[in-house]
């Protein structure tokens, strides 16, 4: 899995969560890097932040859609932004879920499950 997150204190609270719970995570934080990250770890699933440096997550989406490599990743969108503005641009870049910040532990967890298959280890 790979976390794209540009908030240090967010992205560390995601991966205390997912790697508690035994995903395997890499995390960066702006979108630049994510793509290149991406095309050399090809994870099984993207959680990205939508208001990201140097390349928002729209974009990104839209980059990990067009690559042949990347085509079975499925992506979810983190925001912070009012999600009845970003909600149509999400799935329409790629997204397959919207999840707003602050995140619940449970939903997020829920939602790579959901999408993965793989519940993690037990709490």
């Amino acid at each position: 899995m790979l976390l794209i997150e540009d908030d240090d204190c967010s992205a560390e609270v995601m991966l205390y969560i997912l790697r508690d719970r035994g995903y395997e995570v890499e995390a960066v934080g702006d979108g630049e890097r994510a793509l290149d990250v991406a095309r050399r770890f090809r994870p099984h699933l993207i959680l990205s932040d939508i208001d990201l440096p140097r390349r928002n997550g729209f974009e990104l989406a839209a980059e990990i859609q067009r690559d042949p490599a990347l085509s079975q990743t499925r992506l979810v969108a983190i925001t912070g932004l009012p999600v009845t503005d970003c909600l149509d641009r999400a799935f329409r870049a790629g997204f397959e879920r919207l999840l707003a910040k602050p995140l619940a532990p449970e939903l997020l967890l829920r939602v790579i499950e959901e999408l993965t298959g793989f519940p993690g280890r037990a709490g």
